[in-house]
């Protein structure tokens, strides 16, 4: 299983929003049967992948953008599942991936090396 599958995984299992982090693509990871309203808190787990090889848990800033979400959680979803990204609609328009301009801001960078 290769990320960001397992991302959907992780977070169906444990109820936690999932960030993967590459240089080629990155995505978002929300449960796929449940919604924002079920958990008390809404814990993020951050996963990069370095030198195309390793994945690493990263710590990020709190209320940093979150990258567009995964293909398989928009094609999966259920209709409970639909209020992440309604709850987290500011952050998710705010990110600005790598090969995307950005206007006035400095994006995060990954860097391989």
């Amino acid at each position: 299983m290769i990320m960001p599958d397992s991302g959907i995984l992780i977070a169906n299992k444990y109820g936690v929003i999932v960030h993967f982090l590459s240089k080629l693509e990155s995505s978002t990871s929300f449960p796929l049967w449940s919604g924002p309203q079920d958990f008390p808190s809404h814990p993020i787990i951050n996963i990069a992948l370095l030198n195309g090889v390793y994945y690493v848990k990263v710590n990020l800033q709190e209320g940093r953008p979150m990258a567009n979400v995964s293909w398989i959680c928009n094609m999966h979803k259920s209709a409970r599942s639909t209020g992440w990204q309604t709850f987290y609609h500011a952050r998710l328009n705010t990110y600005v991936g790598p090969y995307r301009p950005c206007n006035n801001r400095h994006p995060e960078s990954i860097s391989d090396n």
